[in-house]
């Protein structure tokens, strides 16, 4: 094998064993079967369109609503360099500087993180989802199955404010892997004996020359509880439906998207372009409450401010809405939603407190979604007002409640108007 070459196998060789990986099982097979290949002097074809060109303007699609949709595609690795391209790989550190630059980019507005990943090393991995939770509190993370995200990739996924899957994704393995290497009669096999000569006595421990000692497998097992500790916080961090324990009693298993749900990894089945819309929508709530304050008048922002009421409806909300739509049989939540919305409206104008008040303050309680109790609460803070002499009259006159036209009276002044009304009333 040319130099070169032995030089990329050593190296793939000691981002494979000997280390802890958190990487589906599976995956780590096709690994092994590539370092094969390089050992036997075959190495994998390498595809040039996966290297990033550097002319390209932006290092990730954009979507004309402001979303930049990053892949995180294939096995995981710290850093890659020419192994980006090698069985899919992709690595932390080219993903960093990918979610930095998005970060900056005011044309971006929101990040969808696009995994289809089975996992991969741990070394770097937590560092990018620290990362990953900055960018988040500075422009929306989600991610998105599409279609697998097992191990390191999960803990990726969970690093974002939201996880969303297409039906037919799977999730989890939330666990880590250590492999040894015996090469030992393999060697012996081809005629060749290694005697290492070392200081220190775990010098040799782990060593693919020989078959792996029990002092070696303890540290070894060691090592391997430590990270999967640290997975086990940081899911559990991620997901706040979900406790430590809850974590542990996953067992690695892997979930389709349905049983993902129920457990609580992730927090929405939609498809790729549904996740896109909804991601949509989401950076477009701080918009149209600043559209919407920019309508208000004065007097209602500061009675708003006074009352501590707010309009602001979060997600969580609006899937709770649906799904309670769901479960009492109504094919769609629109209906339920009509209903909802009519009996709120209903409440807000039988409340006494919302006699003699201005459209505009009861237009206010309306719109801004408020419930009976708080929409009482702010029309008390406001004083009424008569909207014109009319009512001022009636106001006056005792405001008697009415429920009939008079069929007359447009010549009349309001005054005299008022009169009218309460003299048919009374007789």
């Amino acid at each position: 094998m040319p130099e070169v070459e032995q030089f990329k196998y050593q190296l793939i060789q000691g981002l494979l064993y000997d280390t802890p990986l958190m990487i589906a099982p599976g995956k780590a097979e096709i690994l092994h079967n590539v370092i094969q290949g390089y050992s036997m002097g075959k190495p994998p074809e390498v595809d040039a369109a996966a290297f990033p060109s550097n002319t390209e303007r932006k290092p990730y699609q954009m979507t004309t609503s402001g979303i930049a949709v990053i892949s995180v595609m294939g096995s995981l690795t710290h850093r890659a360099g020419f192994l980006d391209a090698l069985s899919g790989m992709t690595s932390y550190s080219r993903l960093a500087s990918q979610l930095r630059k998005a970060e900056k980019d005011q044309d971006v507005k929101a990040i969808l993180l696009d995994v289809d990943s089975p996992g991969g090393s741990v070394s770097g991995l937590f560092d990018l989802a620290a990362e990953i939770k900055r960018i988040d509190s500075v422009k929306t993370v989600w991610a998105l199955s599409n279609e697998s995200m097992f191990s390191a990739a999960y803990a990726i996924g969970a690093s974002a404010s939201r996880i969303i899957a297409p039906e037919t994704a799977m999730v989890g393995s939330i666990g880590v892997i250590m492999m040894h290497l015996d090469q030992s009669k393999a060697h012996a096999k081809a005629g060749k004996k290694y005697t290492p000569i070392y200081a220190g006595h775990h010098k040799i421990d782990g060593s693919s020359h020989a078959p792996l000692s029990k002092q070696a497998q303890g540290t070894y097992q060691n090592i391997v509880d430590q990270n999967y500790d640290i997975f086990v916080r940081h899911v559990a961090s991620g997901r706040t439906s979900m406790s430590e324990q809850d974590v542990i009693d996953t067992q690695a298993q892997i979930y389709t998207a349905k049983d993902a749900m129920d457990v609580g990894l992730i927090d929405q089945i939609a498809s790729h372009d549904e996740a896109l819309n909804l991601l949509e929508a989401e950076i477009q709530q701080p918009v149209l409450s600043t559209l919407a304050t920019a309508s208000k008048s004065p007097e209602t922002i500061m009675s708003e401010k006074e009352t501590g009421i707010t309009s602001v409806i979060s997600q969580a909300d609006l899937d709770s809405a649906v799904a309670n739509a769901k479960a009492e049989g109504h094919e769609t939540g629109l209906q339920a939603g009509r209903e909802a919305e009519q009996t709120r409206i209903n409440s807000i104008l039988k409340l006494d407190s919302a006699k003699g008040k201005i459209d505009a303050t009861l237009s206010a309680a309306i719109e801004n979604g408020l419930e009976a109790e708080a929409a009482d609460k702010f029309l008390v803070a406001v004083p009424a007002k008569a909207t014109n002499g009319f009512t001022a009259a009636m106001d006056a006159l005792g405001n008697p409640e009415i429920g009939v036209d008079t069929g007359e009276g447009s010549e009349l002044t309001d005054d005299q108007l008022a009169a009218k009304v309460v003299s048919l009333v009374q007789s």
